[in-house]
């Protein structure tokens, strides 16, 4: 391990034990490490030692001989520090935020009872909304009939009002189906997306593979005759809708990912007179858009 590479351990290390009443550990800053230069994966042996070495150092000291240390060879720390604390105060601004035309959302898919993750992105969307004197719309992403039911909706809605929680205005993603339906058919028309009807496995094979599917390379006429064909032909998994995306991305989620589905399952809200299903991401997007959402 080299000066540099060690002096970073060691400031690593100081910083971690004045955070934790003045003890560290060697396999937190090895993380550390490892996560700043994944190449010394391959020499975890050799670094290991030398880690434990100067942790022992430093958690041998006292805390006031750590901040002294800090302070003479690492000011930057303290001085980060008090940036944060100055900085949040409150919650951070938000990129290009008016005052009074902020727009927040919470859109939990009613497919199971609200936990503390829900309670979190609740709040900060609220919390938003209200300190820019903006609006928060209460979305339910009720795209998956399989498993939406009524009992979840209402139990989000119950959280809510404990939470204190106050929306401006409540609605769900499925009563604009038909505008999704238009929007999807567009995108087919512009060849920005294509119906698929390969098999899942080969799908899955050819993302991880990136290569693109005899589909993807249909024309129009074949493409808007599968799309029909989804609401009254096609049975569940023989058929979806994907973006035109780049197979050879390094991204994963651009390699053609799922925008329609067929799904039979009967909807609590809307019966049996749907069975074409958007996916989440093509979805929020088209919702976020006419909600005039600012900022999620």
């Amino acid at each position: 391990m080299n000066d540099d590479l060690k002096k970073e351990v060691r400031k690593a290390a100081l910083q971690n034990a004045v955070e934790h009443d003045g003890k560290t550990k060697d396999k937190i800053i090895l993380s550390k490490v490892l996560g700043t230069v994944p190449e010394f994966k391959s020499r975890i042996k050799e670094i290991i030692p030398e880690i434990t070495l100067i942790v022992s150092e430093i958690n041998n000291m006292s805390l006031e001989q750590q901040r002294t240390e800090i302070q003479n060879n690492f000011p930057e720390i303290f001085s980060v520090k008090e940036k944060i604390k100055e900085d949040r105060v409150g919650f951070p601004p938000l990129e290009d935020a008016e005052q009074g035309k902020v727009k927040t959302r919470f859109t939990p898919a009613p497919n199971g009872y609200p936990h503390i993750g829900h309670a979190k992105a609740a709040i900060i969307s609220e919390e938003y909304a209200k300190m820019y004197d903006g609006k928060c719309i209460l979305r339910h992403d009720d795209t998956n009939p399989e498993d939406t039911r009524l009992e979840y909706i209402a139990a989000f809605k119950v959280g809510l009002e404990w939470l204190g929680i106050k929306y401006d205005e409540e609605k769900n993603t499925s009563d604009n189906i038909e505008l999704h339906y238009d929007k999807c058919s567009e995108m087919i028309g512009n060849n920005h997306a294509y119906v698929c009807t390969c098999k899942r496995d080969n799908i899955s094979k050819n993302r991880r593979e990136m290569v693109s599917c005899k589909c993807s390379m249909g024309d129009l006429k074949q493409n808007e005759e599968r799309w029909k064909k989804m609401f009254n032909k096609y049975k569940p998994g023989e058929a979806i809708v994907r973006f035109r995306g780049d197979m050879e991305s390094k991204n994963t989620v651009m390699r053609d990912p799922v925008l329609f589905r067929i799904i039979d399952a009967r909807h609590p809200l809307l019966l049996d007179k749907y069975r074409v299903w958007p996916s989440y991401d093509f979805a929020v997007a088209i919702e976020d858009s006419v909600d005039g959402i600012t900022h999620a």
